[in-house]
């Protein structure tokens, strides 16, 4: 591996710009989590952001023990067996490696162009 990278989902190791996992099928490898949020609404707002941006980014929720699943932004989202989800779902906006910076600049650029109260 070029960089002892894992994906963030099955933990297996994969290849500097490998995607999706080899192992687990996963777009999430080779992506870096720029935006964790408590609320889906917050994390598609950074998501439609990033996009209208040019950038790649892929929304996921974070199960009970923080392992990350990417899921489709503009379909409904239950997790587990169609149950509503628990009050603690939280989500988050991954981009590719290599688009990381950037997409920490938009977002905190965006932050700080927030009223006070609303930051």
């Amino acid at each position: 591996m070029d960089n002892g990278d894992s994906c963030p989902t099955c933990g297996e190791p994969v290849a500097a710009g490998t995607r999706p996992c080899p192992s687990c099928g996963s777009p999430l490898a080779g992506a870096r989590p720029v935006a964790v949020e408590a609320t889906r609404e917050e994390a598609l707002l950074a998501l439609r952001l990033l996009e209208s941006a040019g950038l790649h980014p892929t929304l996921a929720y974070l199960d009970d023990s923080g392992v990350p699943h990417a899921i489709v932004p503009d379909e409904p989202f239950t997790s587990g067996a169609g149950l509503l989800l628990p009050v603690t779902t939280v989500f988050a906006v991954y981009v590719p490696e290599s688009e990381t910076d950037e997409s920490k600049e938009i977002l905190e650029d965006a932050r700080r162009s927030l009223p006070e109260a609303d930051a």
